[in-house]
This record gives structure tokens, C-alpha cells and sequence, in this order.
């Protein structure tokens, strides 16, 4: 007999495509974004209606729910801004125009830093004409394309989210964009009053995943600054009531500025040896905001 059984978990990593400002339009990154058909991606992802699905049962014991993994928004369905309702994505169903967006769009991924059967997997899915109308060229690159912005868009799994009222927004807007190392690029200053707020040096072109320049002047640069000042106060706060205001900023400024498309977030399995009756393990809820572990108890076979 098998010596581990499994438990759901909830979600702690998402994938995502982020796109280049500096390659992209911000009407081309629009329709880049109706393009790419999160759906789509995930059914053929978990091979969905054929012989070799991939099946999966969340924590509350819901059987082959994928949709229920999709993301519309930076902040991922799992977490408590989308399921308390305080962002509410909007979900753009319009056709894409394609002769609004390059020939061929460059989308890349590097593999060398972690999952990488499924960046492999979805790299070959986004090269299939039927997924990206042929306008997109997915290859797998080093880690020095992506610090040099060689891409118009960047295939990228966020790892280790928290799916409560703490979520990271810097690991993914200001993080050096160079995978072998973590570096976050938030410079402070202070203003008139003696408040502290965001500098714009934060955002500059060669710091972030999607080359986002806020002291660089031009049709973004406003949506650019207002982007960081919310993110910068969603960070900031410590109150929930705070953070709930600023998580709707920065989903709407978002929004507007598409910066990527939010694909889907991975399910989540821990293993436990048998040696524990699977029925003292809670991993989810508001009891494993702690550690658990205390109540886990050993099987007392009959």
C-alpha cells in the first residue's frame, strides 16, 4: 500500500504573461491581452476532455473545478480580495483586433528557476496556432534575455503568493528583472508634509518585468505614477480597510495600463505520511493562518 496520502492546499503559485511598455503600445498590450484565452490555455494545460486529464480536487472536495483556478486579475481568484468581493475583475470578452498587434509577438520563458515541465508545457501550447492565431512565438531563453528586455511579453509563475489580505504586489511589479537573483527596487522619499511616499526612480525601465518607466514622459507616464502611488499604499497600509481601498486602485490602474494577462493558478498538494489520520489535518481555513500541527494525530489502526 502507498505510505503518503495527500491533502488540497490552497494555491501559492500563479502563472502569469507580463508585458514589455517599452515594445508594447498600451492599445496593443489591450489586445494582446483578449488575444490570450486564459481558458483555453488551462483546459489544454490539464489536457481537459481528454484521455490523459489531469484531475484535481480542491479543499473543499470539489472534483475537476479548473475554472475555479483562473485569474482575472493581479489578484488571484484564490485570494481574499477577489473572494471577499473587494476586487471585482472585469472579464473583457471582446474579439481581439489582431492588426492592431506586431506581426509576431516574442513571448519567452526562462525554465532554469523552477517549474519547468510547466513553463515547457505552456510555451508549446502558446505556439499552437489555435491558442495564439499564429501571432505568437513562445520560445524558452537565458536569464540574460530577460534582464536585457529582449521580449515583448514574459511568461513568469509567481511563487509562494499569500492568498490572505497580504499579498506581494513588489514581487511582481518591482522586482529586478533577473530571475538568479531577488532584488526589489522601491526607492522612498518624503514629501512636503513630511509623509513618505514612493519615488518614481522605483519604476524605471531596465528594473521591472514590464519596463515600466515612470520618470520617462510620455501618454503612460501619469497612469505609470498613480500605478506606483497605489501600489506603493496598498504595501504601506496596515489596516484592511486600507488595504481593500488600494487593492481596488491597483486592480483598476492595472486594468487600464494592461501590464498582463493573469492566466492561472497552480492547485496545490501536500503529502503526509500515513503514519497520521488524515482526518486531524486541517489545511485550510482560518485555523491555518497557524500551524496546525499540534492537533495532527497519529492512525490508530483497528
Amino acid at each position: 500500500p502507498e505510505d503518503f496520502f495527500t491533502k488540497s492546499n490552497i494555491s501559492t503559485t500563479f502563472f502569469t504573461v507580463l508585458f514589455n511598455t517599452q515594445r508594447l503600445n498600451r492599445e496593443q498590450r489591450q489586445e494582446l491581452r483578449r488575444l490570450i484565452d486564459n481558458r483555453a490555455i488551462l483546459n489544454r494545460f490539464f489536457k481537459v476532455g481528454s484521455e490523459q486529464q489531469r484531475h484535481i480536487t480542491d479543499y473543499k472536495g470539489n472534483n475537476d473545478n479548473y475554472a475555479d483556478y483562473l485569474n482575472y486579475s493581479v489578484f488571484p481568484s484564490s485570494t481574499y480580495y477577489v473572494e471577499e468581493e473587494i476586487v471585482v475583475p472585469l472579464r473583457d470578452e471582446t474579439p481581439a483586433n489582431l492588426a492592431v498587434l506586431p506581426d509576431s509577438i516574442r513571448l519567452v520563458a526562462c525554465i532554469n528557476y523552477g517549474n519547468r515541465e510547466e513553463y515547457s508545457e505552456l510555451l508549446e501550447i502558446f505556439n499552437d496556432p489555435a491558442i495564439s492565431k499564429g501571432k505568437i512565438r513562445a520560445l524558452a531563453v537565458d536569464n540574460e534575455e530577460i534582464v536585457k528586455g529582449n521580449y515583448d511579453a514574459l511568461l513568469l509563475s509567481i511563487d509562494g503568493y499569500k492568498s490572505t489580505f497580504l499579498f506581494d504586489l513588489y514581487n511582481i511589479f518591482l522586482r529586478q528583472p533577473d530571475l538568479s537573483r531577488q532584488q526589489i527596487n522601491l526607492a522612498i522619499e518624503t514629501d512636503p508634509s513630511g509623509k513618505t511616499r514612493p519615488a518614481a526612480k522605483s519604476l524605471q525601465a531596465g528594473n521591472n518585468f514590464c519596463r515600466l518607466d515612470a520618470l520617462a514622459p510620455g501618454a503612460d507616464q501619469p497612469d505609470i505614477q498613480k500605478f506606483l502611488e497605489y501600489t506603493y499604499g496598498f504595501m504601506y497600509a496596515n489596516y484592511i480597510g486600507d488595504k481593500q481601498v488600494f487593492a481596488q486602485l491597483v486592480a483598476d490602474s492595472e486594468s487600464k495600463l494592461a501590464l498582463g494577462e493573469w492566466l492561472f493558478s497552480l492547485p496545490s498538494l501536500a503529502y503526509f505520511s500515513t503514519q497520521f489520520d488524515d482526518r486531524s489535518i486541517d489545511l485550510y481555513g482560518v485555523a491555518s493562518q497557524l500551524s496546525t500541527i499540534e492537533k495532527w494525530q497519529e492512525r490508530r489502526d483497528q
